[in-house]
């Protein structure tokens, strides 16, 4: 019988653990507090002695503003006096991926950060228009010519309109152009030849936007139709609603083409409407359902697979599916995937849990925090250093040399879900701090979830990918922990299988066609946003160029747009910073100070 001595054995161990992702991130965390804190301690030595409120930088400003706000209004406002009490334990902060940037959660939640408003503003605000049909109507209906010369002076005329302009008529109410500087359309094409007949002002330049490679097979699956990609005013948007926007899209595009084309006369009128406003228009999102109250183009209408495809951060890398990548056993090309992914997952966490379940659906408060939790611990996690060094991965990688592609099989991915969701929580399990940092059992279980998104990598299924995310959350750590999140969590991740053969369409069918409006989703903290991570991981593992529409993919690439689709994680940190300059600002029409 083989002794073994604990003090040795640790003694092998923590060199390699120092040298760990995760242990040099808790580290540089906790050291920005002014704490020196070894991230494997099991004792808090600071409990009580960290100045409670006084730490947090952001929880000082409020409190300041609550006070001013009650002097100057007569009514108490923010008071951190009253409810739970703040401050005895660390009040977490985090450095964003990539930055030197620490923030707070204060600092994303929504009301407080212009980039995820402008992200979301950004998306509800734009409509998709096929120009053919209405071109086709001109020709055929009026034997009118289309020439380059028409094309650019709709296109122009289109710009005018955008910006709260008239057109057709004298003496109409028009906007401001300072407080609609956002709008624009642009149009695009996989026809070479007919996008050289635009001014190239008016072009969505495909082979600009994207590799080499991915822009060959945009123009392949666009084809020679010819679309545009409208962005109505971001204070259109603040003000009304995704509807608001198909009807002002709808209005803009049809009476650009009455004043290029000098229309007249009802029935050409209607047929020229219709053209524009429904045949062949693509909307960000349809109607929710009766007791959501809104209208199309909002979030929770979206399909995950649009709302994967509104991230470009894959733009300049080339589609190699990844299992080819990792046979190769070159790990620095997994770097480009793996940090797209990356940025793909931030951005749908916030979108999905932080502005659609957080605001939308529960009110504003509690869901934000994620977003924090994984800008910095959901990195360090999933760092390719540490895949590259697991075992696991090694041996999966062997076991893959020579095929292009894992089998979108259960029991193919099964074993590596397993280990890795393993690897996870025995790091949760390691790391005290790592688990003060994830405070909440939503932000322990999302990292959990995430390793089910990695079947959908490997094997380039979606469907697969969402199964493991049930199966990670549902079975592995509701077993390993005997609990998940709060209230249950785990209840619908049980349901979550099942339900991916159900005959009800909104829940059996494929996930890029499944949306935040079905039930089992609406209210699933955590499920929400892995649907769409399982949808573009899915994208990047196979090695293709979009996820449901080349169409979204090239609308959202452009870079032009207020928010940067490309960056997402980027654009983000600078509205904590507090660098970010939204659209849709009123300041022109306010009184002057």
């Amino acid at each position: 019988m083989v002794k073994i001595d604990p003090k040795k054995q640790l003694e092998k161990i923590l060199p390699r653990e120092r040298a760990s992702a995760q242990y040099k991130f808790l580290k540089e965390v906790y050291a920005q507090s002014g704490e020196n804190v070894d991230p494997m301690d099991v004792v808090d030595h600071n409990m009580y002695r960290r100045g409670g409120l006084q730490q947090s930088r952001t929880k000082r400003e409020f409190t300041e503003w609550g006070k001013k706000i009650a002097v100057e209004r007569g009514i108490p406002s923010y008071n951190r006096e009253v409810g739970i009490p703040l401050g005895q334990r660390w009040l977490t902060s985090g450095r964003a991926p990539g930055t030197d940037t620490f923030i707070t959660f204060d600092d994303v939640n929504f009301f407080n950060n212009t980039a995820l408003q402008q992200c979301i503003d950004d998306i509800r605000r734009t409509v998709i228009v096929n120009l053919d049909v209405p071109h086709r109507t001109i020709q055929l209906r009026l034997g009118k010519e289309i020439s380059p010369e028409t094309m650019n002076l709709y296109m122009e005329t289109l710009q005018h309109r955008l910006a709260g302009g008239a057109v057709i008529q004298e003496h109409m109410s028009e906007v401001h152009p300072g407080l609609t500087s956002d709008a624009y359309g642009k149009v695009f094409t996989g026809d070479d030849e007919l996008a050289d007949q635009f001014d190239r002002r008016y072009i969505l330049n495909i082979d600009k936007a994207f590799h080499p490679q991915r822009a060959e097979m945009m123009k392949v699956g666009i084809g020679s139709k010819l679309c545009l990609a409208l962005h109505e005013p971001t204070l259109r948007i603040r003000n009304m609603d995704g509807g608001a926007v198909v009807r002002s899209a709808a209005q803009s595009t049809t009476m650009a083409f009455v004043a290029t084309y000098r229309l007249t006369g009802e029935s050409v009128l209607s047929d020229i409407a219709f053209s524009t406003r429904h045949a062949q228009q693509i909307r960000m999102g349809e109607n929710l359902w009766a007791n959501r109250a809104r209208s199309p183009n909002e979030i929770g209408g979206m399909p995950f697979g649009y709302l994967a495809d509104t991230c470009s951060a894959e733009a300049d890398i080339p589609p190699i599916p990844i299992m080819e990548t990792m046979s190769s056993g070159d790990w620095d090309l997994m770097e480009g995937p793996m940090n797209a992914m990356m940025e793909g997952f931030q951005m749908y966490v916030e979108i999905c849990e932080n502005i659609w379940l957080g605001q939308f659906m529960a009110g504003g408060i509690g869901f934000p925090s994620a977003g924090l939790g994984l800008l910095g611990g959901f990195q360090s996690i999933f760092d390719v250093g540490t895949l590259k060094d697991f075992e696991g991965m090694s041996m999966m990688t062997g076991m893959m040399t020579g095929h292009d592609r894992m089998p979108a099989k259960w029991d193919a991915i099964r074993p590596f879900i397993h280990m890795l969701v393993h690897m996870v929580m025995d790091m949760l399990d390691k790391y005290p701090t790592m688990m003060e940092f994830l405070w909440g059992g939503a932000h322990r279980i999302y990292p959990i979830g995430s390793v089910g998104s990695f079947g959908a990598f490997l094997t380039g299924d979606s469907l697969i990918g969402l199964q493991g995310v049930h199966y990670c959350i549902g079975v592995l750590a509701k077993e390993g922990w005997l609990r998940t999140g709060w209230s249950g969590q785990e209840v619908q991740h049980h349901a979550g299988p099942p339900y991916s053969c159900s005959l009800r369409a909104e829940e059996g069918g494929v996930p890029e066609l499944r949306g935040l409006n079905y039930p089992i989703v609406s209210y699933t903290a955590v499920g929400s946003s892995q649907s769409t991570n399982c949808t573009y991981a899915a994208m990047l593992g196979r090695g293709s160029a979009w996820t449901t529409s080349p169409l979204i993919k090239v609308a959202f690439a452009d870079c032009d747009l207020a928010f940067d689709f490309g960056h997402p994680i980027h654009e983000f940190v600078k509205g904590a910073a507090r660098e970010f300059e939204p659209a849709g600002e009123r300041d022109l029409i306010r009184p002057s100070k």
